[in-house]
């Protein structure tokens, strides 16, 4: 099992370590419609969470981002907070409409984020962006991963060969 490990800092300023980091993240999605779409979610592991939407998705991922939020609790609550924020642009679920080339917006819900965010960590937002090379490169461990899980269960009798 791998470790996250990332200092952050409480609500007083002072340097905590989480060994459990989570992450707050928004991936986008070129759809059908005129406006792209973001989806936005919390997870211990982005790249890999980007990487099942994206095998999962009808649509493709063109990109994404993610930001430690550090526990649990607080990354769920920036999420909540901006899906609220958000609601007027909700489509479905998790997945928000937006015109990626219109400035006001950018600056719209790049605001409400860095305000949310501030709000519980305390500190300004830096995202780690994911290239298309990290995407792939996720989406083929995952389905190495996967690949390799099924046949550890055949071999366990847990799946049956199709006829």
């Amino acid at each position: 099992m791998q470790m996250n490990r990332v200092d952050c800092y409480d609500s007083t300023g002072r340097l905590r370590v989480i060994p459990e980091a989570w992450f707050v993240y928004l991936f986008f999605c070129v759809s059908s419609h005129p406006a792209g779409l973001v989806k936005i979610g919390v997870s211990k592991t982005p790249l890999f969470r980007l990487a099942d939407i994206q095998t999962n998705s009808a649509f493709p991922m063109q990109s994404g981002m993610y930001v430690v939020a550090g526990t649990e609790s607080c990354a769920k609550r920036i999420e909540s907070e901006v899906k609220k924020a958000w609601a007027h642009r909700n489509t479905r679920g998790e997945w928000f409409t937006f015109t990626f080339g219109d400035p006001f917006v950018r600056e719209e819900t790049e605001s409400i984020i860095n305000a949310v965010y501030y709000r519980h960590v305390r500190r300004p937002l830096r995202w780690s962006r994911v290239s298309p090379e990290q995407l792939q490169a996720c989406i083929s461990l995952k389905c190495r991963d996967n690949f390799e899980e099924h046949v550890r269960r055949r071999k366990m009798g847990l799946v049956r060969r199709r006829s």
